[in-house]
């Protein structure tokens, strides 16, 4: 969900302050309500599963239950809409998993990590109802124009470079033995990104012992031996 900018654009991470929670309208003011966020919800079911460039504003207004100068009220375009859905998964991905990693040890800190963003990227499948999307948040993002792509990227690299400071204080301590802290940091990301490409809600594991199992894989990926 997170590692494909990173990884296209071959930068390092670095940290970057929060964007604001404050949404604007396309006639530029603040809105933040259940018809908003009701189109955002079903616009993104819609480009998960279809795709962005098969899905359009008029099948957007259709399934959401309103009318396509509704739409244009919130969001300038179909772009911008895919901006904004974009934007809002990943701070939701950081509302999700920062509170739950709590733990002293880097090692455990980062088992918490992992489990968290395992558990909300299933969970963020599973609310859009695409489990078989056709399309995940990288081909998505790499859909967005240079000037969309710019306020999603910096949020990304925070939560990537969140993830690299916690391996740093594991080499650092000893905990960890790691060549190259960077690659590793998107080896880490990209697998927790990618559990719902095979992921099935109806097979032998939960959510839980998925995420458990993806935390005891990072672990040992960087452990010292």
């Amino acid at each position: 969900m997170t590692a494909a900018r990173s990884q296209a654009e071959g930068k390092k991470p670095t940290v970057t302050a929060r964007a604001s929670g404050v949404r604007v309208n396309a006639r530029g003011r603040t809105s933040d309500n259940p018809t908003r966020e009701r189109i955002l919800r079903v616009a993104g079911s819609l480009f998960l599963t279809n795709g962005y460039a098969a899905t359009g504003i008029d099948q957007i207004s259709k399934q959401a239950g309103i009318s396509p100068p509704t739409i244009y009220w919130h969001f300038q375009s179909k772009e911008a809409l895919l901006a904004e859905f974009l934007k809002a998964t990943v701070t939701r991905l950081k509302d999700a998993v920062y509170p739950r990693v709590t733990a002293d040890s880097p090692i455990d800190r980062l088992r918490q990590c992992v489990s968290a963003h395992v558990v909300f990227v299933l969970e963020w499948y599973a609310m859009h109802d695409a489990h078989q999307a056709s399309s995940g948040f990288g081909p998505l993002f790499g859909a967005l124009a240079p000037r969309h792509r710019k306020s999603i990227a910096s949020t990304i690299d925070e939560y990537v470079n969140s993830i690299q400071r916690i391996l740093d204080e594991g080499v650092r301590c000893g905990d960890f033995a790691i060549s190259d802290i960077s690659i590793t940091t998107m080896a880490i990301v990209s697998m927790a990104d990618h559990v719902f490409t095979w992921f099935k809600p109806s097979g032998r594991a939960t959510v839980e012992e998925v995420a458990a199992r993806y935390a005891a894989l990072a672990a040992d990926m960087v452990r010292a031996r």
